[in-house]
């Protein structure tokens, strides 16, 4: 009998190991994430940097968009030119993945959708850096916004010799061009026509 009681009281010691470092790696993978919102909004490169993996993959909408931390780093810097910012809403960790709910806006996405983009982001820690991110876009209109996009540039460049194709890279280069001065005038009389 004692022996079944040492066995059960390990079994149970063992059980409550395994959850203990389940819950602790969770927490530091959500902890990760959170570092993450802060440096992709204050724009901290070096920090993005130490929580990215080399070859991070970037998922938009089922479509593999990026898979490089460098490729990231850019499309960062296309979101620091049009003042991009995103905010958590929920943060959850379902089977062993960091799902976030968050809304994301920067003067692009409020010049087209005029609201902010809704989106479910699953992120995938491996040793300490991210190694996934999965983006599941919750309220954005895409037909809708392809027209208004696609009339806006046709419009854009006939009326101001504004390169359409770089204004859809998400990348420095593409924000630059958005917010060229002459672009901006474009997007003011376009809502005005």
């Amino acid at each position: 009998m004692n022996r079944i009681l040492r066995t059960n009281k390990l079994k149970i010691l063992f059980a409550l190991a395994i959850l203990l470092a389940t819950s602790c790696a969770s927490s530091q993978d959500e902890s990760i994430v959170k570092s993450y919102f802060k440096a992709y909004n204050s724009k901290d490169y070096d920090k993005l940097n130490t929580l990215l993996a080399d070859d991070v993959l970037v998922i938009d909408m089922g479509y593999i968009v990026l898979n490089s931390k460098e490729e990231f780093i850019d499309m960062v810097e296309w979101g620091k030119v049009l003042k991009g910012k995103n905010k958590i809403h929920s943060i959850t960790n379902k089977s062993g993945e960091i799902v976030v709910t968050e809304s994301q806006t920067n003067d692009r996405i409020l010049f087209f959708g005029e609201k902010p983009v809704k989106m479910n982001t699953t992120f995938t820690v491996k040793h300490n850096v991210i190694t996934k991110i999965d983006v599941e876009v919750l309220n954005l209109d895409q037909s809708k916004n392809y027209s208004i996009s696609r009339a806006f540039y046709a419009w854009a460049k006939t009326a101001n010799s504004i390169d359409g194709n770089l204004m859809n890279q998400l990348n420095r280069a593409g924000g630059l061009e958005l917010l060229n001065l002459r672009l901006q005038k474009a997007m003011r009389l376009f809502k005005q026509k």
